[in-house]
């Protein structure tokens, strides 16, 4: 898992939108990592969404 610093890096390099949280990870604990993005200050509301749900929506359209 990225430390802030580097969280904050991506986010700011890529933009908000090209950014998808994702839970495949044999690595971590998905909550752990939904609840550090979830706590980061920095990130907006808005930003937060597109990170958990509306990149996929917009990417995926309505699939389900």
């Amino acid at each position: 898992m990225l430390d802030e610093k580097d969280f904050l890096r991506f986010l700011t390099a890529f933009g908000a939108e090209r950014i998808l949280f994702g839970t495949d990870s044999p690595w971590g604990s998905q909550g752990e990592s939904a609840a550090f993005i979830k706590n980061l200050p920095q990130v907006t509301a808005e930003d937060k969404e597109k990170i958990f749900n509306g990149n996929a929506e917009r990417i995926l359209g309505n699939v389900f």
